[in-house]
């Protein structure tokens, strides 16, 4: 335990430092796991390497290293958060927020006369809460939706008392908000608006946020990520949990310590009605597959696919297609050893669910990308990642992967996948939206204060005061525990 006397006036930095510090420390741990791991005969492979790493690690090694950190329904932690964890939703207000005549302009017409209330004297309305700007229930960004539904339809998991609750959900949907904009950065600016504004009415109608300074709150961000931060609340960057599908700590919003990488969301119906295709129309073994990679997607999007459509687009090995068939696309998943999951505008790609439904190993080929539940499984057991300005290598570190490891990753790929795919209407116990809790249920140790309260008031003085900040004991498998 540490305990260090701060300035009321820093402490958000000085949490922040010590945090850092503390991830440090948990780094070194998991360095000498490695190391015990090593010296065992534990077979594992090292053939990726964590994302944190890749600017610094070369694309290809030969050691060997954990697989997998365990089934989430088998750790440890699994049972106790299924047992205990409690959610708390803020209820329904019919809570609406103020906007000037211009800034009605970035709602779209369409959605206008349904939400836009005129007040009178020139200033106008919106609803912000998801019961009347709900989360988006199709495409690919729905995990927003089916979460909360999932919320509500597992038993024991709400609670209607905050005081038996560790975790208080924000229900505003960014992704939602964003659909009734004009234009995707006037729905980012809306959005950063309805976040603040709906922190602002809770942190003075309830006592819950200004306990922790929203340490212990959690919103759903999927197309924006934490950049919904930006502008919004001051303490939403610092302490309030992002729940995002671009898990990309390039940015300054995103912060590992805190905040939760999940998938995009694929409807697991559409991935049985695929797996069955790809049972009925695939020839060929996965033994035999033909060809080295695979991957189909827009080649002119982002930064990377351009180079890698320079590098391998005339390749019989590497088969790259800007568009494919549904049948075309099953066909080539199912006659490839490698799929590539390349970085587009953003690191993030719903290809990860697809590729790992369909029996393929993925390729990740992002940088800062802070990959879907690092921490609860070891990513370099079933992938293999890839640094972007490795790209033009990629075709030899592939082909230099032993058969016998490749097996060993198609092995672990069968036994992750369950935990990427999201169900409707009740989750499945170790599905995606538990692998979900369960990172959110370790973020409950991530930091302890003293008198938060009372903190959080003293910080509005002018006076300079002094409290006492208490750090726990880091363990590399769980993260922070309490003191």
């Amino acid at each position: 335990m540490y305990r260090a006397i701060i300035t009321i006036g820093t402490i958000s930095v000085s949490i922040s430092v010590l945090v850092a510090l503390a991830s440090l420390s948990s780094a070194s741990r998991e360095t000498e796991q490695e190391k015990q791991l090593r010296r065992s005969s534990m077979p594992v492979v090292n053939i990726s390497h964590s994302v944190n790493d890749m600017q610094s690690m070369p694309s290809v090694a030969t050691s060997v290293r954990k697989p997998l950190f365990g089934l989430i329904s088998e750790q440890k932690d699994y049972a106790d958060m299924r047992e205990n964890m409690r959610i708390f939703i803020y209820p329904h207000e019919h809570l609406r927020m103020p906007l000037t005549r211009e800034q009605v302009k970035m709602v779209d017409k369409g959605h206008a006369p349904r939400l836009v209330h005129d007040e009178g004297n020139g200033t106008f309305s919106i609803p912000i809460e998801s019961d009347f700007i709900p989360f988006p229930s199709d495409g690919t960004f729905q995990a927003g939706s089916v979460i909360v539904n999932n919320m509500r339809s597992t038993p024991g998991l709400l609670t209607k008392n905050p005081k038996g609750a560790q975790f208080f959900f924000i229900p505003v949907s960014c992704s939602g908000i964003r659909e009734v904009a004009v234009s995707r950065r006037s729905g980012g600016v809306l959005a950063e608006m309805a976040l603040s504004y709906y922190i602002d009415h809770i942190s003075h109608a309830y006592p819950h946020w200004n306990e922790t300074m929203g340490a212990n709150h959690f919103y759903i961000c999927m197309h924006m990520g934490a950049g919904v931060s930006a502008s919004s609340h001051k303490m939403v960057q610092k302490n309030v949990i992002a729940v995002v599908a671009a898990g990309d700590y390039s940015t300054l919003y995103f912060s590992p310590h805190k905040d939760i990488s999940i998938p995009p969301h694929v409807a697991s119906r559409q991935l049985d009605a695929l797996r069955r295709k790809i049972t009925r129309d695939m020839t060929e073994t996965i033994s035999t597959r033909r060809s080295l990679a695979f991957f189909a997607g827009r080649l002119d999007r982002g930064r990377l696919r351009p180079h890698l459509t320079k590098a391998y687009g005339r390749d019989t090995d590497i088969i790259l297609r800007d568009h494919m068939s549904t049948s075309a696309y099953v066909k080539g998943l199912s006659s490839t050893r490698f799929c590539l999951v390349p970085r587009g505008t953003k690191v993030n790609s719903p290809r990860i669910n697809e590729v790992l439904a369909y029996d393929c190993v993925p390729v990740i080929i992002a940088d800062f990308y802070h990959l879907p539940y690092t921490g609860i499984v070891d990513w370099a057991g079933f992938s293999v990642i890839v640094p972007e300005n490795d790209v033009d290598r990629l075709k030899p570190i592939l082909e230099s992967i032993p058969q016998d490891t490749y097996d060993e990753l198609l092995s672990n790929v069968r036994k992750v996948r369950a935990m990427f795919e999201f169900h409707t209407p009740a989750a499945k116990e170790g599905d995606a939206f538990f692998a979900f809790l369960l990172m959110l249920w370790q973020k409950r140790h991530v930091i302890s204060i003293e008198s938060f309260a009372t903190a959080y008031d003293l910080m509005h003085s002018t006076d300079t005061v002094e409290s006492f900040l208490s750090i726990g004991t880091v363990d590399s498998a769980e993260g922070f525990v309490s003191p």
